[in-house]
């Protein structure tokens, strides 16, 4: 649904605040307004556009690529993504049920 609104400018440099665009869908999201002086002349629009992106990447899955890991490739382990959504940031933990410190770290999917 489309959000609306309207209101008097206090100062040049208004800043408007406290819209909520929960019920628009995600996608490219377009503002465009008008400002009418005190003898209702209307300008022209001024606009602008944003990405609304709030549903969280699904369907993907990971594969170490190492098996079975052991002293021969323990210090030079990967894994591979599948269905991964490019540009989206990962964080990866290895943990094992041996014990010892967990290996961490992040990136970002190209």
């Amino acid at each position: 649904t489309n959000v609306t609104g309207s209101g008097t400018v206090a100062s040049a440099a208004e800043q408007i605040t406290g819209i909520d665009l929960s019920g628009l869908g995600d996608g490219t999201v377009t503002l465009s307004v008008t400002l009418t002086d005190a003898v209702g002349n209307t300008g022209s629009p001024a606009t602008d556009t944003e990405t609304k992106e709030t549903v969280p990447p699904t369907g993907y899955s990971v594969v170490i690529d190492q098996s079975p890991i052991n002293s021969s490739n323990e210090t030079a382990v990967s894994f591979t993504f599948s269905g991964a959504e490019t540009g989206a940031t990962y964080n990866y933990t290895f943990s094992s049920s041996g014990g010892g410190t967990n290996v961490t770290g992040s990136g970002t999917v190209a």
